[in-house]
């Protein structure tokens, strides 16, 4: 706790942004110092105001202890820029958090993993959702670490396409750690937590206020080489997340999208300024291979250590392989080198059960069975659950029949 605190009661302090906190850096070499600096050595930080310093003038570690003691009850981990978990690419940027608050099952050093931000509406399409899980479920599959919000919509969608595909996920929260934002996603949230982490520059027990969602979007971006807009539309916060992510220098991609909808307005805007288009889900992958593939390989869920799964086989390799086995690689998530005998069917949840048994052999286009009472979110996740499984197969235009 003894350096902790000085970190602590330095970010607690009301009216002490991170822009004022990097200025009081300059000007002394740690929180301990400036905890210990009188009113005259405060003064003389440029940009400080007379309310600042008389704020900082209060001594009292009072605040700072019990959100220590608040942590150490909920197990939430303290992260400074000393601690050797704390995302050191944070420290490029302009304003970057100088406490996170961070919960995680088993150790995961994020300076470690080559991460990726995939981000996008709340309110969110069915072909945004199918994107977003299906690209993430195959970054992952590849080693890459997928950070989002856990808002609604296509962050909760990207999360569990990471999940499915046994890797690793981010999740930058816009308030405390200690409870989901939204509270429909407490499942995910603790899913997130067993496969990865969930992060926030608040201490626990702050809500997720409105003006919170913005200083969140720097953090979603700033954890991340590039950042990945599957749809958005204008005035979205993932256009806000995509804007800081060229400020800090990092990649920004965007997936199209249907040109006659509102909901990809700005984010087809972002590919006429110049953003990279992602064309099919190995595009982040290969755009990272080069200078990241160690570090890819090393994270690469066991199941997936086979090879780079493309979106399209080249009309080739197609011709070579019997009819039965002329499928795209998009439409699965591992392929192995040899037809496997079939196996028994696999247990089924209710959920995929009830989806099952509207499917045959015809393929049906998933907004026909979105049609039949299914939510969009639980509809894309649960095809995506049962195609792994083996009992479900994509097809092109976004339909799905029996294997």
């Amino acid at each position: 706790m003894a350096v902790l605190r000085y970190w602590l009661w330095l970010t607690l302090k009301k009216g002490i942004g991170n822009q004022k906190m990097h200025r009081l850096l300059d000007c002394f070499p740690s929180p301990e110092h400036i905890y210990h600096a009188d009113r005259k050595k405060l003064s003389l930080c440029a940009e400080l105001t007379p309310e600042d310093v008389e704020v900082l003038c209060d001594k009292s570690l009072s605040e700072a202890e019990s959100v220590f003691n608040l942590c150490q009850d909920k197990q939430i981990k303290i992260l400074t820029p000393e601690h050797e978990l704390y995302p050191k690419l944070l420290l490029s940027i302009p304003d970057p958090p100088y406490v996170l608050y961070a919960r995680y099952a088993e150790r995961i050093n994020l300076n470690d993993h080559m991460t990726v931000a995939v981000v996008g509406t709340r309110k969110a399409t069915p072909y945004g959702l199918t994107t977003a899980e299906k690209l993430s479920a195959i970054m992952a599959s590849q080693g890459i670490t997928v950070v989002s919000g856990m808002a609604l919509g296509n962050d909760a969608a990207a999360h569990w396409g990471a999940l499915l595909a046994g890797g690793k996920t981010v999740a930058v929260l816009a308030g405390g750690v200690d409870k989901p934002s939204p509270p429909s996603h407490a499942k995910l949230m603790r899913e997130i937590i067993k496969n990865g982490m969930v992060l926030s520059e608040y201490p626990p027990g702050t809500p997720s206020l409105p003006h919170h969602f913005r200083a969140r979007n720097r953090i979603i971006s700033g954890l991340s080489r590039g950042t990945v807009v599957v749809e958005a539309p204008e005035g979205s916060g993932a256009l806000i997340t995509s804007g800081y992510a060229l400020a800090q220098n990092r990649d920004v991609f965007v997936v199209p999208a249907d040109i006659t909808s509102s909901f990809s307005v700005g984010s087809n805007k972002l590919l006429a300024q110049g953003a990279i288009p992602v064309l099919g889900p190995m595009d982040v992958y290969h755009m990272y291979e080069t200078n990241y593939s160690a570090i890819m390989e090393k994270n690469r869920p066991v199941l997936s250590q086979q090879k780079p799964i493309e979106l399209y086989e080249t009309e080739e390799i197609m011709a070579e392989k019997p009819n039965k086995q002329r499928v795209k690689k998009s439409e699965q998530v591992v392929q192995t080198d040899r037809e496997e005998p079939k196996q028994p069917l696999p247990e089924l949840t209710e959920e995929e059960q009830a989806v099952l048994a509207h499917l045959s052999k015809d393929p049906i286009h998933i907004d026909q069975l979105a049609a039949k009472g299914f939510s969009p979110a639980m509809l894309s996740a649960t095809l995506t659950t049962l195609e792994m499984k083996g009992v479900v197969q994509a097809m092109s235009g976004k339909r799905f029949c029996l294997m």
